[in-house]
């Protein structure tokens, strides 16, 4: 089974451009990338639970060091289709 992310988030503020920019970058470096008519939301590719975990860890990791102004995130995860 592989699994699938699909991540979004919300910031506000002048001063979370910096955060933006970290996980932006994040999410590229772990091949997530943005949905063509969503600026502000990610999807993965098929992955194996245990990576989509580390991922997961990574991502939530960066928005915990910056304790920026965050409106919201949401990170929905399923099973891949494309196997």
């Amino acid at each position: 089974m592989k699994w699938r992310i699909i991540f979004n988030m919300s910031l506000t503020g002048r001063k979370n451009t910096a955060l933006r920019g970290r996980i932006t970058k994040r999410l590229k470096q772990l091949d997530i990338r943005p949905i063509h008519h969503n600026a502000h939301s990610y999807e993965a590719g098929a992955v194996s639970p245990k990576e989509a975990a580390k991922q997961l860890e990574q991502i939530i990791n960066d928005l915990a060091d910056h304790g920026g102004n965050l409106d919201n995130v949401w990170i929905y995860i399923d099973r891949a289709t494309n196997e």
